[in-house]
């Protein structure tokens, strides 16, 4: 899991031993078989590049429809 803005107050919140709380964005998309960007935060933006060229291409869940469904292979636009 990573947030820019919650991540103390996540890992406060929310204990549980199955969650990995990274400490940046590169270090939280290795080894994910899924992403769910639940805000847009600016820092996300690289989410595109940053899965690109990956195999296998994670599954990315964009809650807020953000992103343009074309930039990353495996996207769901989901809610707003």
């Amino acid at each position: 899991a990573f947030d820019p803005v919650a991540m103390d107050k996540a890992r406060q919140v929310i204990r549980d031993d199955r969650i990995t709380y990274c400490e940046s964005l590169s270090a939280a998309l290795l080894d994910i078989d899924a992403l769910i960007v639940v805000t847009p935060w600016p820092q996300f933006r690289e989410v595109p590049a940053l899965l690109r060229g990956r195999h296998p291409v994670p599954l990315f869940v964009d809650v807020r429809r953000a992103f343009e469904r074309g930039s990353v292979e495996r996207y769901e636009g989901i809610g707003l």
